[in-house]
């Protein structure tokens, strides 16, 4: 009867975020579906213009969705009974800008964004801009870890390590977003203009797993 063991690596990993993600929302409502529609349009025209006057390509600026709501409020009557009272359509669109990691980049996109006329809500995250060589390494770390791991207890248990039987592992999506968010409505960064191409930050490094399962036969 062959004799086998089953061990499982754990790989991690610390990585620095090259990448700033800047999203923020369009909103506009209107009781009049067309006039949403296009107060939007001129807002986000008004932004691609400010971000090409600081050298920017308007194509760096990617909507992510585009909604159009129906909004209404319960009203409550002089007899006390509530009805719907259509309130107008909202439109609704997100936005993200994404660049290599530069303060110094960061601050002349927010100083674009003040100078339009545009009210966004601001969040600024910091990610990983290519993963796939991340996650070869988070597998190259747990193999290795799964190896050493086999071979101590072979060697502790006078077995041999013999041939690979089996691997398994689970493929799912990893979380390349540093913990560190940013986040200003633009009624508060306006008091900050004249410090915003001095912007100085520094992300949380982004610490990643990831775990193999491997089935050896030993002699």
């Amino acid at each position: 009867m062959n004799r086998m063991i089953t061990v499982k690596g754990i790989g991690s990993i610390s990585a620095r975020p090259d990448q700033i993600v800047v999203s923020f929302t369009l909103a506009n409502l209107d009781l009049v579906y067309q006039n949403a529609v296009e107060a939007t349009a001129s807002q986000l025209e008004d932004i691609q213009e400010s971000l090409e006057e600081m050298g920017f390509d308007r194509s760096i600026l990617k909507t992510t969705d585009f909604q159009i709501e129906i909004r209404s409020d319960s009203i409550k009557d002089h007899e006390g009974n509530y009805h719907r009272v259509f309130k107008g359509y909202e439109c609704l669109q997100y936005l993200k800008l994404e660049f290599d990691f530069d303060p110094k980049v960061l601050g002349m996109v927010l100083q674009a964004l003040f100078v339009s006329d545009a009210n966004p809500e601001l969040s600024i995250g910091f990610s990983i801009k290519d993963p796939t060589a991340i996650k070869e390494e988070l597998l190259r770390s747990a193999t290795m870890d799964a190896r050493r791991r086999a071979e101590i207890l072979c060697e502790a248990s006078g077995a041999r390590l013999g041939e690979l039987l089996s691997i398994e592992y689970d493929w799912n999506e990893k979380n390349m977003r540093s913990r560190t968010v940013f986040r200003m409505p633009k009624r508060e960064f306006l008091q900050f203009e004249g410090a915003m191409m001095n912007m100085a930050i520094e992300p949380e490094s982004i610490d990643l797993r990831d775990s193999v399962t491997f089935v050896w036969q030993i002699d």
